[in-house]
């Protein structure tokens, strides 16, 4: 048999051997970060890390408090060497920022382009009306610099925080209003579309799109993610005929035409919802499977433990339907916020559980990686756990969580934006972790000591 630890360092066994022998006294299989990401400029609760997102080998990273509150989103690109070499390549901000403006709120990738949130954005009027800001790679490469162009809603109102949900797919970029004129209706889904000519300053959305059966507190846009031609878009605060808050998550395909204002496709729920499970409190798509967290979820008598539900388009297309499986984790206790981050990508999900206790350090936080069996999504836990090296209590890792596919293989991004840096008071962290570098050896049980092989990443 070859030996499954030819390939790591010697300073990456010490670092694995550690992290799985913590994993086996709490019966629970993890392998360490790669890579800690961190902002050359932070500052004490910048929360760097509050929205990570990756594509290719291009990580953007969201602090929203950052410059007193500006906001701020960073941009690192993998080194030739590794992602362990890894330094902040440019510092994008807003152009108009002003104090709590909070650039950052939300982050997301599609190729060259970058997106952000600002949700704290005043839009010349009293409250927060919020905006998107658009960032396009320069020719020569990312650096330091101001927006391309800003998307905005003529018609927003006080409170409806634009850019605090959204995500792009190439030319189509998504963002939900799940608080309408600040008094919590049903919200809706703005679908903006990128010019022939490029992007350019917006105010006014391509398509708007709405749930058929509608109510107050719905809470539609809380989550929304777009791949290819479907959106899904969670509404947490649905109610059903038996259950308050027990949330859905709606579907949206693009018409042969091109987006238009429309009502949803389908509609998604939980075969076992309750009271207060709030599905779609996160949301994710890709290949015709959709994954919803329900952050309220009770399991086995865990109070408020979460879940994540996969949704599997049928052969004919996407329609009302439950769920095909559960995923829940292995170790969950009371209030974990399992699933208050979601990603996926190929048959792997990952699963934010920010206030998740690691030892004795309470609300260090925490994130899961699933791997779809060979035989389809069923009911399953965790394939492995990711852990952050010396984390402390009240990091709160797995705020956000992203996935992505580039040099080094399938890579997770965990944001942890309350942990500490070099002496300086809970600036954030990121970490990455190469996933595809390590092969999981057959024949172990949960809890044992695992063997990997890994090329050092």
């Amino acid at each position: 048999m070859r030996n499954p630890y030819a390939a790591i360092s010697r300073v990456s066994l010490v670092i694995l051997f550690a992290a799985c022998l913590a994993a086996n006294a709490a019966g629970v299989d993890t392998f360490p970060q790669q890579a800690r990401l961190a902002a050359s400029d932070g500052g004490a609760a910048d929360e760097f890390g509050k929205k990570v997102s990756i594509d290719g080998d291009l990580v953007a990273v969201g602090a929203p408090a950052a410059d007193d509150g500006r906001g701020a989103v960073y941009i690192f690109v993998r080194p030739d060497g590794a992602w362990r070499n890894a330094t902040e390549v440019a510092k994008l901000t807003a152009s108009d920022a002003t104090d709590f403006h909070q650039l950052g709120s939300a982050v997301s990738i599609s190729g060259d382009t970058v997106v952000a949130g600002a949700r704290g954005a005043n839009l010349g009027g009293p409250g927060a009306r919020g905006a998107i800001y658009v960032f396009v790679r320069p020719e020569s490469g990312w650096v330091n610099g101001t927006e391309t162009a800003k998307v905005t809603l003529a018609s927003a109102s006080s409170a409806d925080n634009i850019g605090e949900a959204l995500a792009i797919d190439g030319a189509s970029l998504v963002t939900g209003v799940h608080r309408k004129n600040g008094i919590h209706p049903g919200g809706r889904v703005y679908l903006y579309q990128r010019p022939a000519g490029g992007w350019t300053n917006m105010t006014e959305a391509t398509a708007l799109l709405t749930a058929s059966d509608g109510a107050d507190f719905d809470s539609l846009g809380s989550s929304v993610t777009i791949r290819d031609s479907v959106i899904a878009a969670g509404a947490p605060g649905d109610d059903s005929a038996s259950f308050v808050d027990h949330g859905s998550v709606y579907v949206y395909v693009r018409p042969s035409g091109g987006w238009v204002d429309a009502v949803e496709t389908a509609k998604l729920t939980a075969s076992d919802g309750r009271n207060r499970d709030v599905l779609g409190t996160a949301v994710s798509v890709d290949g015709g499977v959709v994954v919803a967290s329900a952050l309220g979820d009770d399991i086995n008598g865990v109070i408020g433990q979460g879940s994540t539900y996969v949704f599997e388009e049928s052969p004919t297309g996407w329609m009302d339907s439950q769920e095909t499986a559960k995923l829940t984790a292995s170790d969950g206790a009371d209030f974990d916020s399992f699933g208050w981050s979601i990603a996926q990508i190929g048959d792997t999900v990952v699963v934010g559980a920010r206030h998740d206790d690691i030892g004795n350090n309470g609300n260090q936080g925490a994130a899961y990686i699933f791997r779809r069996p060979v035989g389809g999504w069923t009911d399953v836990q965790e394939t492995v756990k990711l852990l952050v090296e010396g984390g402390d209590a009240g990091d709160l890792a797995g705020w956000s969580v992203a996935l992505g596919v580039g040099t080094d293989g399938e890579t997770a991004v965990l944001g942890t934006p309350y942990g500490g840096v070099g002496g300086i008071i809970s600036p954030g962290t990121v970490q990455i972790y190469t996933l595809s570098s390590f092969v999981f050896a057959d024949g172990f049980e949960s809890g044992d000591l695992h063997a990997w092989s890994a090329a050092t990443p």
